[in-house]
């Protein structure tokens, strides 16, 4: 897609935007992929110990699911998820930062925070999905 193209589809957006725009999402999914995987992993191996008759899935499973969730959702509040590396090193370097760009950065530490939430909630879910179905 050309420039042109690009900035009348997105409503004038910059180059060095769309870059950002970018990497943010990758950096999303990201981080969405570490408790999403903890997830299926926890879904398939206790599925695999339930088919081998080593515990009742339906007792056993919705109480891990939740205790996961609880922890998933506490460390989304409470990570940085590297923002204070990252302002820590901008000093360090000289490189000079104003209120914008750390209200930027406050911004995308709320915006993974309501996503980890989110994905305790889905913990959640699938817990009262899996012991009441």
């Amino acid at each position: 897609m050309s420039a042109n193209k690009r900035d009348a589809a997105a409503g004038a957006v910059t180059d060095d935007e769309f870059v950002r725009r970018g990497a943010g999402r990758r950096a999303f999914a990201l981080f969405a992929a570490v408790p999403l995987s903890i997830l299926a992993g926890i879904l398939s191996v206790s599925l695999l110990l339930s088919v081998l008759g080593l515990f009742d899935y339906r007792q056993v499973v919705p109480v891990v699911l939740f205790i996961v969730g609880i922890f998933v959702m506490f460390a989304g509040a409470w990570y940085d998820f590297g923002a204070r590396r990252y302002v820590k090193s901008l000093e360090e370097n000289r490189i000079s930062f104003g209120e914008a760009d750390m209200d930027h950065i406050f911004k995308q530490q709320f915006w993974l925070m309501v996503m980890y939430l989110g994905i305790a909630g889905l913990y959640i879910l699938t817990a009262l999905a899996i012991f009441y179905l």
